[in-house]
């Protein structure tokens, strides 16, 4: 996990399997703006559970967690185990 790449590799992600055309600002809204659906929305959570190594739980696949690179980062460094 290399979080210095993050929004390169979620970035690509959002391109090459979502569709999206548009690489999202670190602030920008992904799900607000129309360009993830709930749909796409799991299908993030699924990489980012693979990109982190940690589980998402269904309850939290929510739009608070996932609708900006800032709100993901931020939630999966909280699912990581304390060091």
């Amino acid at each position: 996990m290399d979080w210095d790449r993050f929004e390169e590799e979620v970035g690509a992600f959002l391109r090459d399997e979502l569709r999206v055309e548009e690489r999202p600002g670190p602030q920008a809204s992904l799900y607000r703006s129309g360009l993830l659906d709930s749909a796409s929305l799991v299908q993030l959570a699924g990489f980012l559970e693979e990109w982190a190594g940690v589980s998402i739980p269904d309850r939290d696949v929510k739009i608070e967690n996932f609708d900006t690179l800032h709100a993901m980062k931020q939630y999966l460094r909280s699912r990581l185990p304390s060091a």
